[in-house]
């Protein structure tokens, strides 16, 4: 029963990881545009 328990949690602690690891891939790439755009207005 606990090992069950253990395994759904490690199980969770996994998914949220990626998904917190994908979100910040977005706010990477987000902040990699934005910035990129920046400076390329800045020169122009």
């Amino acid at each position: 029963m606990l090992s069950i328990l253990v395994d759904k949690t490690v199980d969770n602690y996994n998914n949220l990881s990626i998904i917190i690891h994908n979100i910040v891939q977005m706010l990477y790439i987000l902040v990699d545009v934005n910035v990129d755009k920046f400076f390329v207005y800045d020169y122009n």
